[in-house]
């Protein structure tokens, strides 16, 4: 199954990206995220530091609390980075959503 990809970004942009939980039918009536981490690393390319992309740390989304959302800036130009957003849940349940991230100056 391939991994779905993000919108490719370039070098110098920052921006937000959302990993939806809510989609997946994976939170039962009343349960919240209570840990969330979004980690990532190299799919394809070379980067020695690819965390260093991440910008800040994962916050819940204030519209959607399903959804978890991840600064990101910077990145080698031409470089796939394969990003993981963890959430464990109030109920002790710990789901995964992978995505790609290609940045591109375009």
């Amino acid at each position: 199954m391939p991994i779905p990809s993000f919108s490719p970004k370039t070098p110098t942009e920052k921006v937000i990206l959302a990993f939806s939980f809510s989609g997946l039918g994976v939170l039962l009536p009343g349960e919240t995220i209570s840990a969330k981490t979004v980690s990532a690393s190299v799919f394809s390319g070379t980067d020695a530091t690819p965390s260093a992309i991440l910008n800040g740390s994962p916050f819940v989304d204030p519209l959607d609390p399903a959804r978890i959302l991840q600064g990101v800036q910077n990145g080698v130009d031409g470089v796939v980075y394969k990003l993981c957003a963890s959430i464990t849940t109030s109920l002790g349940n710990v789901y995964e959503i992978y995505r790609l991230l290609r940045i591109d100056s375009m």
